[in-house]
């Protein structure tokens, strides 16, 4: 989905290396929990971003997150990203049919 193995690497680092951003080509903006770890904070669903490959390629992703507890105490997150460009066309290819 990358163009890289993301195996080991946080995801601050995948999101620089991939150079996520928003659909508006805003910059993808990553909320940092007390400790300056990345983290979810809050639930987000079906957030869609856009991703540049190594390759060059771009890729439309779609991601849900939740923040992991123990207790109360923030110990990680839970994140999903589900590559939707082909989605995303077959959308635009039925808009423009309209």
């Amino acid at each position: 989905m990358y163009g890289f193995d993301p195996v080991g690497m946080n995801v601050r680092n995948i999101i620089e290396q991939s150079q996520c951003r928003y659909l508006d080509d805003s910059p993808f903006l990553l909320k940092i929990n007390q400790h300056h770890a990345p983290c979810a904070v809050e639930k987000v669903l079906n957030l869609q971003f856009r991703i540049t490959r190594l390759d060059g390629q771009e890729r439309i992703l779609e991601t849900s997150s939740a923040p992991l507890l123990i207790g109360d105490r923030l110990v990680g997150t839970v994140t999903v990203w589900h590559d939707i460009t082909e989605r995303k066309k077959a959308e635009e290819a039925l808009r423009a049919k309209r």
